[in-house]
C-alpha cells in the first residue's frame, strides 16, 4: 500500500494520552494494517510529531507535507518497529526528525549558490550541539561525526540543545525511561567529542552540555 489510509489523517479531538505498552500495541497492529489502530496512532502522536518538524524545518507548508510522509513511512514500515529496542514514541519522533532534517538539507541545497545562505542553512543537526561553529570547515566536521551517532541519539540531542528541554521531558516527550535518556545523551556527546577530536577540530569548536541536559532547566546562552 503506497498511501496512509485517509481514515486515519483525521481532525479530532486528541484522545486521552495513551501508555506506552498500548501505542506499542498499536503499531504492531498497523503493521497487519490494521487501520482503526493506525487512527488511534495518528491521534496520539500527530501534535507531537507535527510539532517536532515545524520547529525544525520553520516552514509549515513543507512540515505539513513532511507530516504526512512520517505517518505514510509509518505505515508502510509499521513491521519495522521493535519494542524492545525502544518505545513507539521514540520511534515515531525518529522517524520525524530524520525527515525534517532531509528537508532542512534538501532546501539548503537549493541554495548552495549562495554562500551567505548557505552558511545560514546548514543542517540543524550542526546548529543543535555547537553553537561555537564559525566557519564552514568546523561545520562540515561537525555534520560528519554526527553522521557517525544514531538517530536516536541525534534526536535526543536535538531535543535537548535546539529545544532547550530537560532530560526529564525528553523521556516523558519519547516515552523513554529517564535512565536511558541519560545514558543515551551522555554516550551521545562522548562518541561526538571522540569524534572531532579524532578530526583535528580546532579547539574552539566546542560541544558544550547545555543548562538543561542534566535535567535543570536554566537560561541557554544568547546565539
Amino acid at each position: 500500500m503506497t498511501e496512509t489510509p485517509a481514515v486515519a489523517l483525521r481532525s479530532e479531538t486528541p484522545r486521552a494520552e495513551v501508555c506506552p505498552a498500548e501505542l506499542a500495541d498499536l503499531i504492531e497492529r498497523t503493521a497487519l494494517k490494521d487501520v482503526p489502530a493506525f487512527g488511534e496512532v495518528y491521534d496520539a502522536l500527530a501534535r507531537r510529531v507535527f510539532g517536532l518538524i515545524v520547529r525544525v524545518i520553520d516552514n509549515r507548508a513543507l512540515a505539513e507535507e513532511i507530516h504526512q510522509d512520517v505517518f505514510l513511512e509509518m505505515w508502510n514500515k509499521a513491521g519495522a518497529f521493535d519494542r524492545s529496542r525502544g518505545s513507539a514514541s521514540t520511534w515515531a519522533l525518529t522517524i520525524a526528525h530524520r525527515r525534517a532534517i532531509d528537508g532542512v538539507r534538501a532546501r539548503r541545497a537549493h541554495r548552495e549558490r549562495d554562500h551567505s545562505a548557505g552558511l545560514r542553512d546548514i543542517a540543524l543537526s550542526v546548529e543543535d550541539v555547537s553553537e561555537s561553529v564559525m566557519h564552514r570547515e568546523d561545520a562540515r566536521r561537525l555534520r560528519q561525526a554526527l553522521e557517525t551517532l544514531s538517530e536516536r541519539e541525534r534526536l535526543f540531542l536535538h531535543l535537548a540543545y535546539s529545544e532547550g528541554r530537560s532530560q526529564s521531558e525528553i523521556a516523558a516527550l519519547t516515552g523513554t525511561p529517564l535512565g536511558t535518556v541519560k545514558t543515551v545523551t551522555r554516550t551521545a556527546l562522548t562518541r561526538l567529542r571522540a569524534t572531532l577530536t579524532g578530526a583535528g577540530s580546532r579547539s574552539d569548536v566546542a560541544v558544550r552540555r547545555p543548562a538543561v541536559v542534566a535535567g535543570e532547566r536554566r537560561p541557554l546562552p544568547s546565539r
